[in-house]
């Protein structure tokens, strides 16, 4: 029986230094799984760039906004394609779903130069398709493109549906000019060697189907600034205050930073969100984008109102101009013009009644 105890013990002596050691051990950081980042377009972006302008370079703020709006533009033309093939009862994604989905997305000529880009890149690829010469090769080195249509198929893939071979090509062929215009629009109007966000933001306000776009679809790109703009009516002034006043516009539209204090805008969306939520705490630099949204907004409502009173000729912006802004961009009718209509149809009432 002293044996069978000593042995006992012995093997509990031998197990518990392999349990402390599994418990105690630190976990390998390297053994986690890290999320692989996606960069879609950022690569080619550059490749484009160097196509239209070999000496010039962005920077990686630019480069990672315009491969936003390259997968938003994406996004927006799958929603336009899933809509057509619900509509038509297709179950097959080809070239014919993409174009019409470009034609409802795009205007002008902007949406004809598209359509036939994506047209030439889907020729192209039939064409080099029969060649000896480029047998093997990838789909893009066919197409003659620098976006491979890999990255489209994927963005365009979905359970519900099936990918004709044309689809991701002719829309690879659109987004790379796409990008391609908006590139040699910033080009044209930057000065430095390095492009900048806010020389994308230019480019793009200085095209009106682009500029267009953005509007309808809300698109806004972060920390692009303002596009100074100054009306030739105000420029005429010759008093001394205009002239003044011309003075600190022009330097306040090339700050390029920010309207209201960092530190006023935060406390000010930490008051009002408080008073529904107590308890809710903030991450530093949570409010960035959404100043950023609110201060463009602002200026281009004042912007649009200031626009609106130098034509009917008044000297000061009243409240209606703004309300009459903000009507048209949200496509309804006036507060103001919905109250006298209210006050004339009660007045209606009351001599009809008897």
């Amino acid at each position: 029986m002293m044996y069978e105890s000593s042995h006992e013990s012995s093997h509990e002596t031998q197990e518990k230094p392999e349990v402390a050691n599994m418990t105690l051990d630190p976990p390998d950081p390297s053994l986690k799984k890290r999320k692989k980042k996606t960069r879609y377009f950022e690569h080619h972006i550059r490749k484009i760039l160097k196509e239209i302008a070999p000496e010039r370079d962005l920077t990686q703020h630019a480069k990672v906004q315009l491969n936003e709006l390259a997968m938003i533009t994406c996004k927006l033309i799958k929603q336009k394609i899933l809509a057509v093939l619900q509509s038509s009862r297709k179950r097959t994604m080809s070239s014919i779903e993409v174009e019409a989905s470009i034609r409802l997305l795009f205007t002008g000529q902007l949406s004809q130069k598209l359509l036939d880009e994506g047209k030439k890149c889907v020729q192209q690829y039939i064409d080099n398709s029969k060649t000896k010469e480029l047998k093997g090769q990838s789909r893009h080195s066919k197409a003659e493109i620098l976006i491979p249509p890999s990255i489209l198929e994927r963005l365009l893939r979905t359970e519900m549906f099936q990918m004709g071979f044309s689809a991701p090509i002719f829309l690879a062929g659109v987004i790379e000019y796409f990008l391609a215009q908006i590139l040699q629009l910033s080009v044209l109007v930057s000065k430095n060697i390095r492009i900048t966000i806010y020389d994308i933001e230019h480019g793009i306000k200085s095209d009106r189907e682009l500029s267009c776009y953005m509007l309808t679809q809300q698109i806004y790109l972060f920390e692009a600034g303002i596009v100074p703009f100054i009306h030739p009516d105000i420029k005429q002034r010759s008093g001394p205050n205009d002239k003044k006043s011309i003075k600190i516009m022009t330097r306040l539209q090339e700050s390029q930073g920010h309207i209201f204090p960092k530190r006023f805008f935060d406390n000010l969306c930490k008051h009002f969100i408080t008073l529904i939520y107590p308890d809710i705490r903030f991450q530093k630099g949570c409010f960035v984008y959404l100043q950023d949204y609110i201060e463009k907004w602002i200026v281009d409502i004042l912007q649009y109102t200031n626009i609106l009173t130098i034509y009917s000729k008044k000297s000061r912006v009243t409240a209606n101009d703004i309300e009459i802004i903000i009507s048209i961009m949200e496509k309804r009718t006036p507060s103001f013009l919905e109250q006298e209509q209210i006050v004339h149809d009660i007045g209606v009432l009351n001599i009809n009644s008897p």
